[in-house]
């Protein structure tokens, strides 16, 4: 720990008369300065505030709100020197909060991930099945659909009248939300639920028999590329 002194008091001409003599006595006091490289943590979360540039990087968006409050369990549940906290006015003006509302002042996150793909992987799983994945872009106004950036071989097989677990849950509802996204009228935001059912086995099997590939309602690593190749264009994250 280095310390930074400073002259607290000054006793000049302290005149100590022997033969004339004079000795002058300088007097100081010191106080401890600033810790040089002390982490910022305003909010008092045990991790540090690491505002971020927009580097063209991606973010695990794990909590956000305007206080410490929101956040203090979304830091705890994570690798505590792994997560990291910004000020969303100091940071990438990139989305952070619900789409189409306003940003949190603070938001807890992993990273930054040097490309979209590790965020996803992770975000994918049932650790962050509530979590989301930005890009730290100027301007971005939409959070990374991740099933349009992993392989088409990543996705889980889905099967009509499979029962969905912890992980077929996510890839299902994000299935769903492409569903949802190429034509919300056929298939609307209330039908997103995370089971693979009779009204999304029908969408698929419309898509398949649209493309002429097998209509059997499986959604495989071809029916997932299906699936991406006419939705995932229309996203610019």
């Amino acid at each position: 720990m280095r310390w930074r002194s400073r002259t607290a008091a000054l006793v000049a001409a302290v005149v100590l008369g022997t033969g004339g003599g004079v000795v002058t006595g300088l007097v100081t006091t010191s106080e401890p300065g600033p810790e040089v490289g002390a982490v910022a943590d305003p909010l008092n979360l045990g991790v540090p505030l690491d505002d971020q540039p927009c580097s063209g990087e991606s973010l695990l968006v794990v909590g956000i709100g305007d206080g410490a409050a929101p956040l203090v369990a979304a830091v705890a549940d994570q690798d505590p020197d792994e997560v990291r906290y910004l000020r969303t006015d100091d940071s990438c003006p990139t989305i952070y909060g619900t789409e189409n509302l306003r940003d949190p002042d603070y938001v807890a996150y992993l990273g930054p991930f040097p490309t979209m793909a590790p965020a996803c992987a992770a975000r994918m799983t049932p650790e962050h099945r509530g979590d989301f994945v930005t890009r730290l872009r100027d301007g971005n106004d939409i959070f990374v659909r991740c099933v349009c950036v992993l392989p088409d071989e990543t996705g889980p097989v889905l099967r009509p009248g499979m029962e969905s677990d912890a992980t077929t849950s996510i890839w299902i509802r994000q299935l769903q939300g492409l569903l949802n996204e190429l034509d919300p009228e056929a298939f609307p935001t209330a039908w997103v639920n995370g089971v693979y059912d009779e009204r999304t086995q029908a969408r698929i099997e419309d898509l398949q028999a649209r493309a002429q590939i097998g209509v059997d309602g499986v959604v495989d690593a071809q029916t997932w590329g299906l699936v991406r190749d006419r939705t995932c264009d229309r996203f610019d994250f």
